[in-house]
């Protein structure tokens, strides 16, 4: 580890996200729970004088490798070179790989959830609710990063 706090890396991430003169497109996954966060963005874009019609929040996808591929058209018509993925920090290693599969360049921003890494490893998995609920999601995302591995989605 690089000894950087991992808080202020968040918050300069996010502050960067946010930043209604580099970033104006937010995408989520459908059903990744991060309406409340894609509100908040939206609300300050609107607030720095984004007009309405320079922001999209794409939720119709149903799941990663499709959102990066209808994603794709939309922002290269509209010539928009870089653009905000929110996502929680468990999916955000495998929502990058798709969507810089599929030519883009995000700005990657964690919402929620925890990203993975060597503090997975620690007490924080004795049993509980909570542990069980990180267990699964960590089953999940690295199944579905092998799967998208396999597939060439990354």
């Amino acid at each position: 580890m690089n000894g950087a706090d991992p808080r202020e890396a968040a918050n300069r991430d996010q502050a960067r996200a946010s930043d209604p003169e580099t970033s104006v497109w937010v995408s989520a996954h459908a059903g990744s729970g991060k309406t409340h966060v894609l509100v908040n963005r939206v609300i300050r874009l609107l607030l720095a004088g984004v007009p309405p019609e320079r922001i999209l929040v794409e939720m119709a996808s149903e799941d990663t490798h499709a959102q990066a591929q209808h994603i794709q058209p939309l922002l290269a018509s509209q010539g928009v070179d870089e653009f905000v993925l929110v996502t929680s920090g468990w999916h955000l290693r495998r929502s990058m790989g798709a969507f810089l599969q599929a030519g883009m360049t995000p700005i990657p921003s964690a919402a929620g959830g925890r990203s993975l890494g060597a503090e997975e490893a620690g007490l924080s998995f004795l049993p509980s609710e909570a542990a069980l609920a990180r267990s699964r999601s960590l089953t999940r995302e690295l199944i579905a990063l092998q799967y998208y591995r396999l597939r060439g989605w990354m």
